[in-house]
């Protein structure tokens, strides 16, 4: 082993977008904790640009505990609010679908990257891509060839990216939301108070995490072992308000930059959504219940399991999902 004595630092390398990049990224991260307090600061830099170090181990803990992290990381998920944000500003605009259809593309990469380009927010922006151009060349969207095509062009560009679990994870929830979104919700749909108009969005988090929990589950327990009991009623009460947090924390991230008391004023308005993400994922991870530790289990019954649900999937006449495809089916 070398000697850190004998260490020393190159001098970085020239200039470059990418540089420039994450320069402006360390200076909204700088912003942002400069306008609302910890740990709401440490979260809202988490969920807007990825970075996870200035999140205590703690407040990291309970969101493991509570099946919730994938709220501090940008993922295909995160990336998903994005596109439909940008979508419906170009409507708004007016645009025509040719300069629409650049604009949505330039921005959404640009986020990509700015975001540290992660395996599972390139599958994202690939999908979200070519879902794009779909639509402005007038053509249907099929989901399950966009998702082919985006993980077949990710893994062909750096063949490595198989082996990662947040690609993989990514990857198997969209596809997980492809072939059961609907089943669950047609199931819960039918149960009160699920079919009550007002349980709307709590019913539409729960049927997300339902779907998505049907392929990713197995692999989590796999590579950590942790089973989140809680997880479900978590993901109801804390996901619908995370759209208005990236929302609340865009527009104040810009007020910021421009004015830093102007972006403070405009925090009161995020502090709110996050004091409920971080206040609730608290609460829920208490109970000694909430997550218990399983033990390991070998590859082989971890493929016997896909083998057995991608087979009865199959059987049912599921492999078809009709309709073409919206900006939240990227996730």
């Amino acid at each position: 082993m070398r000697d850190p004595a004998d260490l020393r630092l190159l001098p970085a390398a020239g200039g470059g977008p990418l540089r420039l990049l994450y320069a402006a990224r360390e200076r909204c991260r700088e912003t942002l904790i400069r306008l609302i307090p910890e740990p709401q600061a440490a979260l809202i830099v988490g969920i807007l640009l990825g970075i996870q170090s200035s999140i205590p181990d703690d407040v990291y803990a309970a969101f493991s505990t509570t099946g919730t992290s994938h709220i501090l990381v940008v993922s295909g998920w995160n990336f998903t609010i994005v596109a439909a944000l940008l979508g419906g500003l170009m409507e708004r605009l007016r645009l025509g679908r040719w300069p629409a259809f650049w604009i949505t593309l330039a921005m959404m990469w640009v986020y990509a990257m700015f975001t540290g380009g992660s395996a599972a927010v390139l599958r994202a922006a690939v999908m979200a891509s070519l879902m794009v151009l779909a639509r402005a060349s007038e053509r249907r969207s099929e989901p399950w060839t966009l998702l082919l095509a985006a993980c077949w062009i990710i893994s062909a560009a750096d063949p490595h990216t198989l082996w990662d679990l947040g690609f993989q994870l990514s990857a198997m929830a969209t596809g997980s939301l492809f072939a059961f979104a609907r089943p669950v919700e047609g199931w819960l749909g039918g149960r009160p108070p699920f079919r009550w108009p007002w349980m709307a969005p709590f019913t539409e988090a729960l049927t997300a995490t339902l779907a998505a929990q049907v392929l990713t589950l197995p692999l989590i327990l796999y590579a950590f072992g942790n089973l989140s009991i809680i997880a479900p009623l978590a993901n109801v009460l804390i996901v619908p308000v995370v759209p208005y947090a990236m929302l609340f924390g865009s527009l104040a991230l810009a007020g910021g930059l421009l004015w830093l008391p102007l972006g403070q004023a405009l925090g009161a308005l995020l502090w709110l959504p996050l004091t409920w993400i971080a206040g609730g994922v608290g609460v829920l991870s208490q109970p000694r219940w909430a997550a218990v530790q399983l033990p390991p289990f070998p590859l082989w019954l971890l493929l016997v399991y896909y083998v057995l649900v991608g087979a009865l999937w199959w059987r049912r006449g599921r492999a078809q999902p009709p309709g073409g495809l919206s900006a939240a089916d990227t996730r």
